[in-house]
């Protein structure tokens, strides 16, 4: 889990440059920008961390059981629960209503990033993630 400081920042700043973080990769309007975006401004944990919580909130959205989660992402239980949670909550929407408009774009940079930054149990590099693929 990446550090964060316990000095935090004022709501309003925080939510000032949230948005504008959001505004920079609303921007990024190709995927080889936004692959460089996403390598330039996380660090190598904070990339492994979220690509791993969108693969896992991706594949709980699919009804993938958790234990199986848990294996192939290398994740906690109680984090996949957790997530889980969230998703029978309707946390995750946007996530979804993003994925359902292009889901190429999307579930090919969450391939390439799990691909370059997640042990994998296999052989095949992405062979766990062809289920995405066959369950559209």
């Amino acid at each position: 889990m990446p550090h964060v400081s316990k000095r935090r920042v004022d709501a309003d700043i925080f939510d000032s440059i949230s948005a504008q973080l959001s505004r920079v990769f609303k921007l990024a309007n190709n995927r080889e920008l936004i692959v460089s975006l996403i390598g330039e401004l996380f660090t190598k944990t904070e990339k492994v961390m979220l690509a791993k919580h969108l693969a896992a909130i991706l594949l709980l959205y699919r009804n993938v059981p958790q234990h199986v989660i848990c294996e192939k992402l290398r994740m906690s239980p109680s984090t996949i629960a957790r997530l889980s949670l969230d998703v029978e909550h309707g946390k995750y929407q946007s996530v979804f209503d993003v994925v359902k408009k292009d889901k190429n774009k999307i579930l090919d940079i969450l391939i390439e990033i799990l691909a370059e930054s997640i042990p994998r149990p296999f052989s095949n590099r992405r062979s766990w993630l062809g289920s995405i693929y066959r369950n559209r």
